[in-house]
């Protein structure tokens, strides 16, 4: 009975000290509490509670716990010790050091001989400071830019930006209608990969919730193409050799129209007047193609100023070291503009491209789909295989590696004579060797048509474009992925993005670095940026 009688007590007391409601956890010698948090702003994560004692021998030991878990303790959250005292104290503790894009639970904590005692838990939210946005794809050459919802930040502010370890060099920092800016420059010792994203200010981390991939290769722009007449240069053609870039384009003279070849040095910015094919005549978008000294001019459309083109099957070949222009056995297929080539095995393959209708409207355009090789030594044109599907494309990518040439995107025909197309993300591999046509994977990108392309050692790289809608206001639908192509392994990659789109612009490669740069902006205003990349 006696031990039936204690038991009895003891659980009475026990009961007595249970916590009954939802603010405060009360101890048999002290209790604790905070208040709940208000409005947290920057570098303000400022507790405030109360530590009562009752009764003690020794220091009762309070702090914060912290955790992202509900109801942290000592024994699985981080400790914020704040001191111990014998007597009653109010206390205060700014929080430092945590995830500000997480929610976190926060309990007061007083430690006694034989006790530990929380308070309620307190919550900081996802109001607290955080980084709002910023590239998920991020590359060198152009600068990383982070919006935060921190309105007290100045140009003197400590901030400092991470990618995991690796700290970057802030260039400034300002404001927009989306937030607080941050601008920072990527290290060089950073290797393409994932990251993730963290920024410092004073003592208070804020850690973005979307990791940043850094993308292969780095863009840089160079100084403008020259052009004594940017009006003409949106529609010329271009091809690199060296370091030379060479431009042919119709230019203004008074009331008449010259023709204007010549070559520009990207390093040392020389400029050289060349010997044009014709005094007042270019071709537009014919077949570009380099052997040795030589470029073949195959196809395209024979256009002075603004004189109706008038679409041919000319074969013009330039002496790059002679600045002289000779004729060869012309095209054997039909007239057209944008055909696509490859140089291989001492021959030329052209082929594909279209003709557009009557005045050059879309209205009855032909598609090609035939394939020709020409054997520069015996000068004689012959039919190989042509292109596997019936609707041709058009303004497709295109790149060579070794013997085969490779085709991708562009607008397809309904039928092989129309006025309408729709877009393709195919990609075809043709081998001069076998004279066999291949599918492989599809094209990636948001573009369309009109790509930049080029091939660098054994990848090929196509990116850019446009689409083939047009917006009322914004104009041409532009986009700025560049993707790499690596045959072995039938995979592209995604690579580098431009700091802008390129409407039509010049493709080339000295088969080191790769280069793009003219054509128009989405309005079809000339543009005269040059851009180099390198892998």
């Amino acid at each position: 009975m006696r031990k039936i009688l204690l038991l009895l007590c003891v659980s009475v007391v026990l009961f007595s000290c249970k916590k009954t409601g939802i603010d405060e956890i009360e101890g048999d010698s002290f209790r604790i509490s905070i208040l709940p948090i208000q409005n947290p702003d920057f570098n303000q994560f400022k507790i405030a509670g109360t530590l009562e004692i009752r009764k003690t021998a020794s220091d009762i030991e309070y702090g914060l716990v912290v955790s992202k878990l509900l109801n942290p303790t000592v024994e699985n959250a981080k400790i914020y010790k704040i001191g111990g005292s014998m007597n009653s104290v109010d206390f205060t503790k700014q929080l430092t050091d945590l995830d500000t894009g997480s929610v976190y639970y926060v309990r007061a904590y007083g430690k006694g001989n034989a006790v530990t005692e929380y308070s309620a838990n307190q919550l900081i939210g996802k109001v607290s400071p955080q980084i709002l946005s910023t590239d998920n794809d991020i590359n060198y050459g152009r600068p990383l830019l982070i919006f935060t919802n921190i309105n007290t930040l100045t140009a003197a502010s400590p901030v400092k930006v991470f990618l995991n370890t690796t700290e970057l060099v802030v260039t400034s920092i300002g404001n927009s209608n989306v937030g607080n800016t941050i601008t920072a420059q990527l290290s060089g010792q950073l290797t393409p990969g994932v990251y993730t994203l963290k920024v410092s200010v004073n003592n208070l981390n804020l850690v973005y919730q979307k990791k940043l991939t850094l993308l292969e290769g780095t863009w840089q722009q160079l100084e403008n193409l020259p052009s004594d007449n940017g009006g003409m240069i949106g529609t010329a053609d271009y091809f690199v050799s060296g370091d030379w870039i060479y431009t042919y384009r119709v230019a203004s003279q008074h009331i008449t129209t010259i023709a204007d070849f010549h070559k520009y040095n990207y390093k040392t910015r020389q400029k050289v007047l060349l010997t044009p094919y014709d005094p007042i005549y270019r071709l537009e978008k014919p077949a570009i193609l380099q052997e040795g000294s030589n470029v073949h001019l195959i196809g395209g459309d024979r256009i002075s100023g603004y004189q109706n083109a008038i679409t041919t099957k000319s074969h013009y070949v330039y002496s790059m070291t002679a600045d002289s222009w000779t004729k060869e056995a012309d095209f054997p297929g039909g007239e057209r503009r944008n055909p696509v080539a490859i140089v291989a095995n001492h021959k030329l393959y052209v082929g594909m491209g279209y003709k557009a209708g009557s005045f050059g409207s879309s209205s009855g355009s032909t598609y090609y789909t035939d394939f020709w090789s020409y054997d520069l030594t015996t000068k004689v044109w012959k039919k190989v295989s042509d292109f596997p599907q019936s609707k041709g494309r058009l303004l497709s990518g295109s790149f060579s590696i070794g013997s085969k040439l490779y085709i991708t995107g562009g607008a397809a025909a309904e039928t092989g004579s129309s006025s309408s197309s729709t877009a393709s993300k195919e990609t075809w591999c043709y081998d001069t060797v076998t004279d066999q046509w291949s599918k492989k994977a599809d094209y990636p990108g948001k573009g369309e048509i009109a790509f930049t392309n080029f091939s660098i050692g054994n990848f090929g790289y196509v990116g850019l474009g446009e689409s083939l809608t047009y917006h009322s206001h914004l104009g041409k639908n532009l986009d700025r992925q560049f993707f790499k192509y690596d045959p072995a392994n039938d995979k592209w990659t995604e690579v580098s993005k431009l700091n802008q789109g390129i409407s039509q612009g010049m493709s080339g490669t000295n088969g080191i670095q790769g280069f793009a740069g003219g054509g128009s902006d989405s309005y079809g205003a000339p543009d005269k940026t040059l851009y180099v990349f390198s892998p």
